[in-house]
């Protein structure tokens, strides 16, 4: 039950990042710092829909390149589906 448990805390985690990323597409990436490159009005603005952003304001989540090889194959986010390719 541990390892399920886990799992699917870490597929939330995914998913979250990955609505995020469609969120903020047209923004841009700070490479540097591993963040999303948007001003406090945007982050406020889109926290008030999406509060579980919130911990990825100063980064993606840990292990994300492992979490891409769990997860990447397919994943769905609230009412929308994405396919790898088409995001």
């Amino acid at each position: 039950m541990q390892f399920k448990k886990r799992w699917e805390n870490l597929k939330t985690m995914y998913c979250q990042w990955k609505q995020l990323q469609i969120d903020a597409s047209g923004l841009g990436w700070n490479a540097k710092l591993g963040t999303i490159d948007a001003d406090t009005d945007w982050w406020n603005t889109h926290l008030i829909k999406n509060p579980e952003h919130a911990k990825y304001r100063n980064g993606g989540p840990p292990n994300l390149a492992e979490m891409d090889l769990m997860f990447d194959d397919r994943h769905v986010i609230g009412a929308e589906s994405a396919i790898p390719g088409e995001i």
